[in-house]
């Protein structure tokens, strides 16, 4: 997985003062998108131990109020394979902490009709995930 860019020290991400990282890829293409370079999953660079071990560490003082993982899409399944252990490590580390907003996001740049079809987008997202993961060895 690559990252398109990651804000330290960001306020405007998420409530509080947070770390955000922005993850390269996203086919959803949504008109308007403020960060279409991100498209692309090779944009960037490799989200590697190094930069794992940087975003952990960069959380470690008290005013940090978490994390925020952006696009990009970090619900693709490709994004997820990465992720999902990522976002283990973090919970660990920092258990209250972790706080996605990616839902707002979603909601707001797709223009959802409802809080119903928000979930089922959702849910979507999850079975593509599931379904990516079970042909993977």
């Amino acid at each position: 997985m690559n990252y398109a860019t990651i804000k330290y020290y960001d306020i405007a991400n998420g409530p509080g003062v947070r770390t955000s990282v922005f993850v390269s890829g996203c086919r959803h293409h949504c008109p308007g998108c403020f960060n279409a370079v991100a498209w692309d999953f090779g944009y960037g660079k490799p989200f590697d131990k190094a930069v794992r071990n940087e975003v952990f560490a960069s959380c470690q003082p008290d005013y940090i109020a978490g994390l925020s993982l952006l696009g990009g899409e970090p619900m693709e399944p490709e994004n997820q394979r990465e992720l999902l252990p990522f976002v283990r490590n973090f919970k660990a580390l920092y258990p209250h902490t972790v706080r996605m907003e990616f839902y707002k996001r979603l909601r707001g740049e797709r223009k959802f009709p409802s809080l119903e079809a928000l979930k089922d987008e959702v849910m979507r997202n999850a079975e593509q995930t599931r379904a990516y993961f079970s042909t993977q060895p």
